[in-house]
């Protein structure tokens, strides 16, 4: 049975359309949704300094819904390198409070975030290669397939349905 559970959102600019912070209670994750608009704007923030994955969420050329899904050991650096990509108008970024996400677990994450979003077949999925699964021992499988679900309840709770399969209506007879 599903528990419940509480998200805090903090509006970082104090308005609904700027960056948003989101956390999860008892999670050692943090989410934030960025307008491409105003990234440059978050050049001091520290925890964006950090290690992480992201996704860019846009449009691609015939109009679709799509996303880029990334890892990075410096987050805002990367998604600075990615202003070269025309198609995405929001990042979605989340970071490791405690700052023990290493390279494999990024690539871990990635590559499950990958698939998860692959399988749901919703949104065009514009990465240059497909991510492939790292070498992580099963306990550190277990706590990124953890972080993974969080990750996933958070985007879809910001709007993004990039994990939710669409599903056939049936019409009653």
């Amino acid at each position: 049975m599903p528990t419940g559970k509480s998200i805090s959102l903090f509006l970082i600019d104090g308005t609904a359309d700027g960056v948003v912070s989101y956390e999860l209670f008892n999670w050692t994750g943090k989410g934030y949704k960025v307008p491409r608009s105003r990234l440059k704007e978050l050049s001091d923030r520290e925890d964006l300094k950090r290690a992480g994955v992201y996704f860019l969420i846009g449009r691609d050329e015939t109009d679709s819904e799509a996303a880029y899904i990334g890892e990075a050991g410096e987050v805002y650096k990367c998604l600075l390198q990615h202003l070269d990509k025309d198609f995405w108008t929001e990042a979605i970024i989340f970071i490791s409070k405690d700052e023990k996400l290493g390279k494999a677990h990024l690539k871990y994450l990635e590559y499950t975030l990958y698939k998860s979003a692959a399988e749901a077949a919703r949104y065009s999925l514009l990465n240059d290669n497909t991510p492939i699964q790292p070498v992580i021992s099963e306990s550190w499988q277990a706590i990124m397939n953890e972080f993974s679900e969080h990750i996933c309840l958070l985007i879809g709770t910001m709007g993004y349905k990039i994990f939710e399969k669409l599903t056939k209506a049936t019409i009653p007879k």
